[in-house]
């Protein structure tokens, strides 16, 4: 695992951030605005802006047009609320993420559903609560 902070007064993205790497994955974190609220900034490389949550559903997908809508019908099927929702793409260009903020954790059966899908590479549920 590598932790790297950065504190940069010239850099394009952020004055001051944390990335975490390890096993394959990417995570990058920062504190916004006068109330230094958080925001994850990069998941795997892909550039996103969403607060730390109790429920957060990561997807990987290829990125096709309707996707934003299959998943959106699958967690609405399943009667699950979406109360925050970032797309990220990689500099590189090559794949999407998506970042949702839940009301409730996503059951491993609806997650299921989602990989089902053929232009869905991944499905990660991360429950802090």
């Amino acid at each position: 695992m590598e932790i790297r902070t950065t504190n940069s007064a010239l850099t394009k993205d952020y004055v001051n951030a944390i990335t975490v790497r390890g096993g394959g994955h990417s995570l990058a974190g920062t504190l916004v605005g006068p109330a230094a609220e958080q925001r994850l900034v990069l998941i795997d490389d892909h550039a996103v802006y969403v607060p730390p949550a109790d429920h957060l559903l990561v997807i990987r997908n290829d990125d096709v047009p309707g996707i934003i809508g299959v998943v959106g019908g699958v967690l609405g099927d399943a009667g699950i609320n979406i109360n925050q929702l970032q797309v990220g793409q990689s500099e590189r260009g090559v794949g999407a993420v998506m970042a949702l903020v839940t009301e409730v954790s996503v059951p491993i059966e609806v997650q299921d559903r989602l990989r089902a899908h053929d232009s869905i590479i991944s499905v990660r549920a991360i429950d802090l609560a």
